[in-house]
């Protein structure tokens, strides 16, 4: 990879960067950022513009990927779940309750403590279930709740699951560089590490910057609002005075996180999860114990019957289709159907706030790309090679195969020869045996065997064909 180093004065660290990656993202995000300041106005109505088409022209793809991902991840929990993210060998390095309290604060603790209470009485109006008008207003309230608890369950979590896992496998396994392309290797090969790496890594970092602001700009506004509720800030403020607290509440945040992240991952980072996540349950322990708790018993069981009936499929694949519909394009005359921006606002905000790890908006090629990545290493190096049953995805990935016995290996490299000869014609003078693994970055042999067959006189696109109908047919 491109990489350039620099040392700043009176300072130990040499700090190394990518100056095409950070050229990029740095380019991208202070030209919105100069626009929305130049024009606030105006680039506000350009951004809702583009949000509302991405709703009536995508709908379709965001909720499909969505019911997608949550089933492969189900599946991929019960039937890789015994995978190690690292070595064999390799002990993690947090404990479970650790990183569950990282993950936490650092994925949804804001957006709950935001969302926690306010969705649930947004969507007692506004959508299918409640504008059919023979519902009752307990059904409602269960629907509104159980909307709640959809958008932040298991639904929400797959896509995050699946980049994590992606990067999990491709950094602390296979030894690749900790970043977003690393994850794209068994796609584009040695590819990974040119200009195309670089624009998967610099729109990486545009899309978590983008996420990051949204979530921060949540926090902020719930911040202030909670100040204003304690008397520490009027309720008199005007709307510019009310936007200049939030400024400073930001700025306030940022400098915390600031000093958490050059503390450190052990230090900083996990210090302040555990006293955010121990803060949040000491909410829920008083919330559950002043409030009526026989009831919230109740509700809690109830949810999860409710959740399992209309939630797994029902709405993991509702798209409100004739609800998005406009007037005179057949949407219902009796006034009844959902509100024209319900999905807009909710359902598709959320699935594009969520879809790379910190809810990214126009960025649900990622996790489709990861799914697919994934598919390859699960699939294609645990099914289909021969004897592979059972064993762990370092025989077959590594390139030296460690910890497979002798016959496992010969079985693979004679499966392997065998596959690529048949399907793309023989790789003259090219060896399988003879092909040495790259030094600096441990290549598997699937990808050493796709690369080799570009020495043949099909296109790129042929052979992979070839190779797809070769393994489809066994």
């Amino acid at each position: 990879m491109r990489e350039f180093t620099y040392q700043f004065p009176y300072f130990k660290e040499i700090i190394a960067f990518n100056p095409l990656v950070s050229g990029f993202g740095v380019a991208v995000l202070w030209g919105i950022a100069i626009w929305s300041m130049a024009d606030p106005e105006g680039s506000n109505e350009v951004f809702v513009d583009w949000r509302t088409q991405v709703t009536l022209n995508f709908t379709w793809l965001f909720v499909a990927s969505k019911a997608l991902f949550f089933f492969f991840i189900v599946f991929v929990a019960f039937k890789f779940g015994g995978i190690k993210l690292g070595k064999p060998d390799e002990e993690p390095e947090f404990s479970t309750g650790a990183y569950f309290a990282m993950i936490f604060a650092a994925g949804v603790a804001v957006g709950l403590f935001v969302y926690g209470v306010s969705e649930p009485l947004w969507h007692t109006d506004s959508h299918f279930f409640a504008n059919a008008g023979y519902h009752s207003q307990d059904e409602i309230d269960m629907f509104a709740i159980n909307m709640t608890v959809t958008n932040w369950a298991i639904n929400g979590w797959a896509p995050y699951l699946i980049v994590a896992v992606c990067m999990g496998l491709a950094g602390y396994r296979f030894g690749l560089p900790m970043t977003f392309r690393s994850c794209f290797y068994p796609i584009l090969g040695h590819y990974t590490w040119g200009w195309i790496g670089d624009l998967i890594d610099g729109y990486t970092i545009v899309v978590t910057v983008a996420g990051v602001c949204t979530s921060l700009g949540l926090g902020a506004i719930q911040a202030v609002v909670g100040f204003q509720y304690l008397g520490w800030v009027s309720d008199s403020l005007n709307p510019d005075e009310v936007s200049t607290v939030q400024s400073v509440t930001i700025w306030g945040i940022t400098l915390v996180a600031t000093i958490s992240v050059l503390a450190g991952l052990s230090a900083g980072i996990k210090t302040l999860s555990y006293v955010a996540f121990l803060m949040g349950m000491l909410l829920l322990f008083l919330v559950f114990a002043m409030d009526d708790t026989k009831f919230l018993l109740n509700l809690q069981v109830q949810e999860i019957g409710y959740f399992l009936q209309h939630s797994i499929l029902e709405l993991n694949f509702w798209t409100d289709a004739f609800g998005q519909l406009r007037g005179g394009s057949g949407r219902a005359a009796d006034g009844k159907a959902s509100g024209e921006s319900w999905m807009n606002d909710w359902m598709i905000f959320y699935q594009a706030w969520w879809y790379v790890g910190s809810r990214r908006l126009f960025s649900n090629c990622l996790p489709a790309s990861c799914f697919f990545v994934f598919c390859t290493h699960c699939f294609l190096c645990e099914r289909l090679i021969p004897g592979s049953r059972g064993r762990p995805l370092s025989v077959f990935l590594s390139p030296a195969f460690p910890k497979a016995a002798p016959s496992e290996r010969s079985s693979c490299t004679r499966w392997l020869r065998r596959s690529f000869t048949a399907s793309c014609g023989s790789v003259s003078g090219v060896e399988l045996d003879s092909v040495k693994p790259v030094k600096r970055w441990n290549s598997s042999n699937w990808e050493k065997c796709i690369s080799m067959t570009r020495n043949t006189s099909s296109s790129r696109a042929a052979r992979f064909a070839m190779m797809c109908r070769k393994i489809m047919s066994m």
